[in-house]
């Protein structure tokens, strides 16, 4: 008996952490993988104070530089994120929890993939193109549906960022 119990035991435990190390890896490579590299704001050692106003901060600059002096990068993702902002068409609105200014590079990043339309290309970006790529919990909120029926594709459709002018393109 003691031998069962001893094998069992051992046996569920090996199951429980197989299980749990598919669960944390499954997580990870939603959110980019192990390879994910993010870098956020913070204060200047206090050595470098004296230069923090002549910096300009991050620019597309270095995302160049980084594209050109590390070659085993694969993707570089320049983001913007904004909190809490409200969106509107019609006489509909909600509050997006985060709205992320992109290029094309964050799908590859952060391994997501548009199921209707298109994402955001360098065309857009070049000639500064007022477009935007939503996801289902705005599409939902702002284009309703009536029971039963499938939720609709609202490509080409204008939305409202802060007041500002989008076509949802994705």
């Amino acid at each position: 008996l003691g031998i069962v119990l001893g094998v069992s035991s051992l046996v569920g435990m090996f199951s429980l952490v197989a299980g749990m190390t598919k669960g944390m890896r499954d997580a990870l490579m939603e959110i980019g993988g192990l390879e994910k590299i993010a870098v956020v704001d913070q204060e200047p050692p206090q050595a470098q104070e004296h230069l923090a106003d002549i910096s300009p901060g991050r620019t597309m600059a270095d995302v160049t530089a980084i594209q050109a002096g590390c070659p085993l990068i694969t993707a570089v993702s320049p983001e913007i994120d904004r909190n809490r902002v409200r969106i509107v068409t019609g006489s509909r609105s909600t509050y997006a929890r985060e709205v992320t200014g992109a290029t094309q590079a964050y799908l590859e990043v952060n391994n997501h993939e548009v199921e209707h339309g298109r994402f955001i290309t360098d065309l857009d970006l070049e000639n500064r193109h007022r477009v935007c790529v939503i996801g289902t919990r705005v599409r939902d909120e702002l284009f309703p549906v009536a029971g039963g029926q499938e939720p609709p594709v609202p490509l080409g459709e204008q939305i409202h960022v802060d007041g500002q002018a989008f076509t949802i393109v994705g």
